[in-house]
């Protein structure tokens, strides 16, 4: 019997590998997943947030009439869409972080989920 799930996955996979031009069509992005708070250094006052970092390849657009309504998206959001088989898990509102090739950090505003886990729609906004 076929496994469609890992059809879908192989096959998106290398689309973005092979048929999205790097640059042109897509744009790497390392997602900055949370893991901990770290520790506090009293003599600069400070803590230092701890993630762990996935670079992905991700085709950048801006969101759809459909995605503000649908999903809460503000017109001035951003829109990733990213392989399902290239995130270990999908990134978290309020915790996470994305940066963009240009070297910006965005804050994760919703992560939708596609049936099946083939792709992944992730969309961020500036602080």
């Amino acid at each position: 019997m076929t496994n469609f799930k890992a059809l879908i996955d192989r096959e998106v996979t290398k689309a973005f590998d092979n048929l999205l031009t790097p640059g042109e069509l897509t744009e790497a992005v390392t997602f900055k997943y949370f893991q901990s708070a770290g520790a506090y250094d009293p003599i600069t006052d400070t803590t230092t947030v701890v993630y762990e970092e996935v670079t992905a390849n991700a085709v950048v657009s801006k969101p759809t009439e459909d995605d503000a309504k649908d999903h809460g998206i503000i017109r001035s959001d951003t829109k990733l869409v990213i392989p399902g088989s290239a995130l270990p898990t999908d990134p978290q509102v309020d915790t996470d972080k994305v940066v963009r090739a240009n070297g910006e950090e965005w804050d994760v505003r919703k992560t939708v989920g596609v049936p099946g886990r083939g792709i992944v729609l992730v969309f961020i906004y500036r602080t």
